[in-house]
């Protein structure tokens, strides 16, 4: 039975990541390797950018691994990305996170920040989505100010002339 419930959370996340791939938020998408406890997909966002997402069906959190990569290029970019996840919880509420339904948190591993979401309440299909919406605001309203336009050309490779034409 826990197998079948794993196999169902699963493809729900698979659902709506394909879902978004199918509506052109993603350039690209991919369902990766799966097993009892995790499942694995890659998107191509932003950017080009292949991002792997892992579900953690253990934990009921989604994560978006690697999502920001060399963050040593800009040596403030960790502090001021987590105040402006803080600051998100004064969005609208379509915008944030829900507290009593999802956590969210920014993880550090060497030279990289991971994403993610955990469901509080078992609802992946609202981690998934928040996630990708988070995501969504961090790539075009956060980095979007000029004074990361290095970390877009060194770190994720952003053609310059994409930045300043």
């Amino acid at each position: 039975m826990r197998n079948e419930a794993a196999s169902r959370d699963a493809d729900l996340v698979d659902s709506v990541l394909r879902s978004y791939a199918e509506k052109g938020v993603f350039k690209g998408y991919a369902r990766l390797q799966h097993s009892a406890n995790q499942a694995h997909y890659r998107i191509r966002w932003f950017y080009s950018q292949a991002i792997d997402v892992t579900l953690n069906l253990k934990r009921q959190s989604i994560a978006l691994v690697d999502f920001m990569p060399h963050v040593d290029l800009e040596p403030a970019l960790t502090r001021d990305l987590r105040a402006y996840l803080r600051r998100m919880s004064d969005l609208p509420e379509h915008r944030r996170i829900d507290e009593a339904r999802a956590e969210l948190t920014l993880r550090r591993k060497d030279n990289a920040l991971t994403l993610a979401v955990r469901s509080l309440d078992g609802d992946l299909e609202y981690a998934c989505r928040k996630l990708v919406n988070i995501a969504n605001e961090v790539l075009l309203d956060f980095l979007s100010a000029s004074a990361y336009d290095h970390y877009k050309i060194q770190g994720l490779g952003v053609d310059p002339e994409r930045i300043w034409a």
